[in-house]
């Protein structure tokens, strides 16, 4: 391979990356806070970190976009905890309702994802890794 087909294949795999991150961050966002039983947002942030092997390196800005919406659509729910610095931390708990849309988005897009295997596959269409 050439060195202008190697910038087009990082440039491809950057972009769908980018186009994967946007379409999953609010169900991985949402799996941490069912997962911890209630957490905050530093800590959401590390934990897609360190579970997606940097995959999930999501901006604070982008965290706290994605948490107000998951409260919005009523999937979770901020708590107000008093620090030792005299300033509140807002901690995130799963609602039922929350829950719920993640065992049903999870289930959606892992057989999204077999969908989409199942007919490369069918295709003859290679899966280099």
């Amino acid at each position: 391979m050439n060195l202008s087909n190697d910038k087009k294949e990082q440039s491809i795999s950057k972009n769908m990356n980018s186009a994967l991150k946007k379409a999953s961050a609010e169900l991985a966002v949402l799996a941490v806070i069912v997962d911890k039983q209630e957490t905050y947002g530093f800590e959401i942030k590390k934990t897609l970190m360190d579970y997606s092997d940097g995959f999930f390196s999501l901006g604070t800005g982008s965290i706290y976009t994605i948490l107000n919406r998951l409260i919005e659509q009523g999937f979770i729910s901020p708590h107000y905890h008093s620090g030792d610095k005299k300033k509140n931390r807002v901690y995130y708990r799963a609602t039922t309702e929350g829950r719920n849309f993640l065992s049903i988005y999870r289930l959606c897009f892992s057989q999204n994802l077999k969908h989409i295997f199942d007919m490369l596959e069918k295709l003859s269409i290679p899966i280099n890794s």
